[in-house]
């Protein structure tokens, strides 16, 4: 997944940067606490901003994010 948005300004896009490191720093607790010991999907998620762009990189397999390929993960069928 690779990512890119272009802001008005370099402040507007830092504001987004901080707001997206600290989503990421709750989605990494929630993992922890929800998966203890279990690889975390989304750990190398990869938050940037230069200027007016806020780039989001995560180079993780799709295998990794399939639904039943983390322990406790649920399926639903109509």
């Amino acid at each position: 997944l690779n990512v890119g948005m272009d802001w008005a300004d370099s402040a507007a896009a830092n504001r987004l940067r901080q707001i997206l490191e600290g989503l990421k720093m709750f989605q990494q607790i929630a993992w922890q606490n929800q998966h203890p010991g279990q690889p975390n999907p989304f750990q190398d998620l990869v938050v940037q901003a230069s200027d007016r762009r806020v780039q989001l990189q995560l180079n993780t397999p799709y295998s990794a994010l399939e639904p039943g390929s983390t322990p406790g993960a649920r399926t639903t069928r109509s």
